[in-house]
C-alpha cells in the first residue's frame, strides 16, 4: 500500500530523525521543503516557514514567536527593528475584523492596545470577572471608576469616581513636593505643594509677570458694596455664608468665574463659581485705608484734648 512521502531527511536509524535547520527542517512538505519542524539545539524545538525560524519551544516549555530566546511562558518579539508592527490580533467568529487588538511600534517604543468592541473605547478591567475599572473613551478621555466623562454635566478630560477618595497622590518625602503643576499652554500658573504637615495651594504672583503695578485705591467703597448672605443648599438644606457670585462679579470680578444664569447643551445649570482667595487683596486694602482714617481721627481727638 502506497504510504505518503516525508521530504526532507528521512529517519537516520528507524528511531530517531536528525536534527534539521529553519531552511531544512527534520520534517517538511513536498510542497515547501523550508516549512517544518527541526531541532534548534538540546531540548529546543524549532517551527519554521519559508526557511526561517517562528516559533520556539525550549526546555521550560516558554514559547518564543519571533524570538530566538525567551525566558518567559511567551515572548513575542517585533521582527522589524523601526516601524508598527501587530502583535495580537482577536477576532470574533462573526467577522474577521479585529474586536481587539495589541500594536507595538519600535520606533518610538509606544504599546498600543486597541478594544474596538465598545465603541471605540480601551477597557481596563481587573478581577477574575475582568470587571471594568477603567476605560479610554472614543475622544481620548481618561475615566477611573465611571463609564461617562460628564462630572456635573460638564464634559472633562479626566472624571475620577470612588465611594471614598476620588484622587489620591503620595510622595516619597516628607520634605517640600510639588504634587501637582498646572500648565497653561507652556506657562506653568499655579501649583499644589506639601511637606510634612502642610499644603500649600499657589498662583503665579512674581513681579517679574506683572507691570504697571500701582496701589488699590478706594477700597472701603468697593468693600462697602460687597453683599455677604446667609443661605441654604437646595440639594440638601445645609446652611451657608458668603456672596452670590453674580453679585460678587460686580465688584470684583477677578474673583468670580462662569456667566450669569448660563446652562449646559442639555439645559443643566452651568454654575458660576467664586474663588474668595481673590478678595485678600481688596479686604487688605480696605483695611489699611480704614486704619489710615483711624489714625487721623486719633491725631485729631490728640490734638483736641492738647488745647
Amino acid at each position: 500500500m502506497a504510504s505518503s512521502a516525508i521530504t526532507g531527511p528521512v529517519l537516520a536509524d528507524n528511531k530517531r530523525a536528525p536534527s534539521g535547520t529553519a531552511a531544512a527542517p527534520s520534517f517538511a512538505f513536498n510542497a515547501s521543503t523550508g516549512t517544518g519542524v527541526y531541532l534548534v539545539s538540546s531540548d529546543v524545538l524549532g517551527l519554521s516557514t519559508a526557511g526561517v525560524q517562528r516559533v520556539v519551544v525550549d526546555a521550560s516549555g516558554n514559547v518564543g514567536i519571533g524570538a530566538t530566546t525567551n525566558s518567559a511562558k511567551l515572548t513575542i518579539k517585533n521582527p522589524s527593528a523601526t516601524g508598527e508592527q501587530q502583535i495580537v490580533n482577536i477576532q470574533s467568529a462573526a467577522s474577521t475584523d479585529a474586536i481587539a487588538k495589541v500594536t507595538f511600534n519600535q520606533t518610538t517604543d509606544v504599546l498600543n492596545i486597541a478594544n474596538f468592541t465598545n465603541t471605540g473605547a480601551l477597557v481596563f478591567g481587573t478581577g477574575g470577572s475582568g470587571t471594568e475599572r477603567a476605560r479610554i473613551d472614543a475622544s481620548g478621555n481618561l475615566l477611573v471608576g465611571t463609564t461617562s466623562s460628564s462630572a456635573g454635566a460638564a464634559t472633562v478630560k479626566m472624571h475620577i469616581a470612588g465611594s471614598e477618595f476620588g484622587l489620591g497622590i503620595s510622595v516619597p518625602t516628607t520634605g517640600s513636593q510639588q504634587n501637582i503643576r498646572f500648565v497653561n499652554g507652556t506657562t506653568a500658573v499655579g501649583s499644589v505643594v506639601t511637606n510634612a504637615t502642610n499644603t500649600t495651594y499657589n498662583t503665579n504672583s512674581d513681579y517679574r509677570l506683572k507691570e504697571d503695578i500701582k496701589p488699590m485705591v478706594a477700597a472701603l467703597s468697593k468693600v462697602a458694596a460687597l453683599k455677604p448672605c446667609i443661605y441654604k443648599w437646595k440639594i440638601d438644606g445645609s446652611e451657608g455664608e458668603g456672596f452670590i457670585a453674580h453679585e460678587l462679579a460686580e465688584v470684583c470680578p477677578s474673583a468670580v468665574s462662569g456667566k450669569k444664569d448660563a446652562v449646559n447643551e442639555d439645559g443643566s445649570i452651568a454654575p458660576q463659581g467664586i474663588d474668595p482667595s481673590k478678595l485678600v487683596g481688596l479686604l487688605t486694602a480696605a483695611i489699611q485705608e480704614l486704619s489710615a482714617k483711624n489714625d487721623a481721627l486719633e491725631a485729631r481727638l490728640a490734638a483736641l484734648e492738647g488745647k
